[in-house]
C-alpha cells in the first residue's frame, strides 16, 4: 500500500473539499428539478476526476450530514486516506481518516456554520425585570 506524505494528503483533501463545495451548488440547483429527476454530482475522490455520481437529494443530504464523508464513484476510494462506509450500485461514501484530511474536511465543511451543538433556543435565559 502506497504511503501518502502530508503534502499529498493535504492536496488530495483540498481537492475533495473543492468538489464538495461544487456539489453544494449542484444540490442547490437540483432542488428546483422536476420530481423524479436525479441530479449528477461530481465525484469527490480528491484526485481531480470529473466523473459524475448519481444520487437522490435525500442520499446527498445524508452524506452531507457527516462533515468527514464524501461521495465518490465506486472504486475511487483511497485506502491510505479514507475508508468506505457505504456503497451502492451507483456510488460509494468514504470517510476521511488521515489526520491532515480530517482537519481540512472539518475546517472546510460548507455546513459548519449551520451545525449546532444545541437545539435553537437552548441555553437562552431571560431575566424578568420589575416594572417601574
Amino acid at each position: 500500500m502506497k504511503r501518502f506524505s502530508g503534502r499529498e494528503d493535504s492536496r488530495h483533501a483540498e481537492t475533495a473539499c473543492v468538489f464538495r463545495d461544487l456539489n453544494e451548488e449542484i444540490a442547490a440547483i437540483a432542488r428546483s428539478l422536476p420530481a423524479g429527476e436525479l441530479p449528477a454530482f461530481l465525484c469527490e475522490c480528491g484526485s481531480g476526476c470529473t466523473q459524475h455520481v448519481i444520487l437522490t437529494l435525500p442520499e446527498y443530504e445524508d452524506v452531507r450530514s457527516h462533515p468527514l464523508r464524501f461521495v465518490v464513484v465506486r472504486g475511487h476510494d483511497t485506502p491510505e486516506i479514507d475508508v468506505v462506509v457505504e456503497q451502492t450500485e451507483r456510488f460509494a461514501v468514504v470517510e476521511k481518516q488521515a489526520p491532515v484530511s480530517v482537519r481540512l474536511a472539518l475546517a472546510r465543511d460548507p455546513r459548519r456554520a449551520a451545525r449546532r451543538t444545541e437545539p435553537p433556543g437552548q441555553g437562552v435565559r431571560f431575566t424578568l425585570l420589575p416594572l417601574v
